[in-house]
């Protein structure tokens, strides 16, 4: 089988994913409302593990791909986006791919679809980072950050799980503690953080901390 026709087969494969259509359980109430959304979602994410496990199987690159794959077709999408950008530079690309990844939540249908790619994407952010590191290039993404994209954030970093930790971190004190670390609006963050109430992060709490305190210094060198 050619490249070409393991990509066909990948693309048929995300298709099948993107287009199975939830059931309609509009009569259904209880016990079996949620034996029916139980099933939906499991074969839901059957269609996500088949995908990467082709994906895997074949190093092809696909959005959601692992750490590993990603990492291989790096050299390769860098050069193609520098071709086709005129004037762009690595950074660009760089930036670009970040926001990707951090803005990536919106088109999961449900937590438990995301949650199988946060281990991968912390894996490629950090990999993204440690590359504007080694350009000695401030990335300036905090002065873009969306509220969606600053709680994408911290949920990855584990840091809005440190935040829920603390006495009296609330929902409303955790958006007011963000909106002060980016000066964004207070209401649209508490609506993110809401949004995400179910989900956890696996990162231990000292690493939670260092996360937080490296973030709020790098916030300061680039103010100053």
């Amino acid at each position: 089988m050619t490249n070409e026709e393991k990509y066909k087969k990948l693309y048929e494969l995300i298709d099948f994913a993107n287009n199975r259509i939830a059931p309609n359980l509009r009569h259904l109430s209880g016990s079996e409302l949620e034996s029916e959304e139980r099933k939906w979602k499991e074969s839901h994410i059957e269609d996500l593990l088949n995908i990467r496990s082709y994906s895997e199987e074949n190093n092809l690159f696909y959005n959601d791909c692992s750490a590993r794959i990603y990492k291989n077709y790096y050299p390769l999408r860098l050069n193609h986006f520098l071709k086709n950008n005129f004037e762009s530079e690595e950074s660009d690309f760089i930036e670009i791919e970040i926001d990707r990844i951090l803005d990536g939540g919106k088109t999961y249908r449900f937590d438990e679809a995301f949650n199988l790619y946060k281990f991968s994407h912390k894996k490629i952010v950090s990999f993204l980072e440690e590359k504007l590191d080694s350009l000695k290039i401030s990335s300036k993404k905090v002065d873009s950050f969306t509220p969606f994209k600053a709680v994408q954030s911290f949920s990855i970093l584990g840091i809005l799980d440190f935040l829920k930790d603390q006495k009296g971190m609330n929902f409303q004190n955790q958006a007011k503690f963000i909106s002060h670390l980016i000066d964004k609006s207070e209401a649209n963050i508490l609506k993110e953080i809401s949004n995400r109430r179910n989900t956890t992060s696996p990162i231990t709490k000292k690493k939670q901390f260092d996360n937080l305190k490296k973030w709020i210094d790098n916030q300061l060198l680039q103010n100053n």
